[in-house]
């Protein structure tokens, strides 16, 4: 478990949109973007994640660890997924 009661009951709230272009045909991309079981090969950083589907409704717990030693837990959720 990444995250005890108490620590959810602290958590702020803050959404974030993205958009933007990727230089890459869209099926590369997607298929990138589905194989979150690989994410901490790309990502370093990420220390912890438990994570499913690239599905709207799916919740993703993330642990980030920078080189500053510290560790930054949070929650994806995907509200929509195009």
């Amino acid at each position: 478990m990444l995250y005890g009661e108490a620590n959810r009951e602290r958590a702020a709230v803050r959404r974030c949109a993205v958009d933007g272009d990727i230089a890459a045909e869209r099926s590369h991309v997607w298929n990138a973007l589905a194989r979150t079981d690989e994410y901490t090969q790309w990502w370093p950083w990420l220390r912890e994640f438990g994570g499913g589907s690239l599905v709207a409704g799916d919740v993703w717990r993330c642990g980030v660890r920078p080189p500053a030693g510290y560790v930054v837990r949070f929650d994806i959720v995907l509200d929509e997924v195009e």
